[in-house]
């Protein structure tokens, strides 16, 4: 399910497909979440939200994401990148820098 959820959020994001794309996507990942919340579900539900420019919504689902997994590079830079877009430099700053020490330091990081 989280799969179909990026998939969805991807397509609307990335290659201008209807929003009603990112409305599925949305859909989807707030069904995985009622069957296992998990990392995983809330970082598909916070992109789906990005998707859809409800930059406060999806920020919120990152940082639930962050308090199950800290350490995951990818779901600190989507945060980092919305922070920015908020205009809020410092924790972009912050998030964007932690997201890159991950990355250098080889972390895994699964999506």
């Amino acid at each position: 399910m989280v799969g179909l959820s990026f998939s969805h959020s991807h397509n609307a994001s990335k290659f201008n497909y209807p929003i009603s794309s990112a409305e599925t996507a949305e859909q989807i990942a707030r069904e995985a979440i009622d069957l296992n919340p998990n990392k995983h579900v809330f970082h598909a539900l916070g992109f789906a939200l990005d998707a859809q420019r409800k930059v406060d919504a999806a920020v919120a689902h990152y940082e639930r994401a962050l308090t199950l997994e800290p350490n995951d590079a990818a779901i600190l830079g989507s945060t980092a990148y919305l922070y920015q877009v908020r205009g809020q430099l410092t924790q972009a700053l912050d998030y964007g820098l932690r997201s890159n020490e991950l990355n250098a330091s080889g972390a895994f990081n699964e999506v």
